[in-house]
């Protein structure tokens, strides 16, 4: 009898062990990072006027500037100046107008 009972402890705690271990790995599985994916198609196309270095040229992006035009003819001088400080905060116009010569 007492033997019976040793072994069955014996094989309650072994498999406690076993299904502890199953479960740490995966946790341990779960916090891995995984590689990415081998074989990802990659667009080919027209990307701009790319540089060796990988990025884009000056022209190309002088190129994409947009520069909205504006027709002030026949307005006062102090609606133009009303208009042009309202352009003004705003955040690209002030780059662009920081930017020129």
């Amino acid at each position: 009898m007492e033997q019976v009972a040793v072994a069955k402890s014996n094989y309650h705690s072994s498999s406690y062990d076993h299904a502890r271990a199953e479960m740490l790995s995966d946790v341990d599985r779960a916090w891995e990072l995984q590689p990415p994916a081998l074989g990802l198609d990659v667009p080919t196309g027209d990307f701009g006027a790319a540089t060796p270095g990988g990025g884009i040229s000056i022209s190309a992006k002088l190129d994409n500037i947009i520069i909205p035009r504006v027709a002030l003819e026949q307005t006062s001088l102090q609606e133009a100046l009303d208009f042009l400080r309202v352009y003004e905060a705003l955040p690209y116009i002030r780059e662009i107008v920081n930017r020129l010569p």
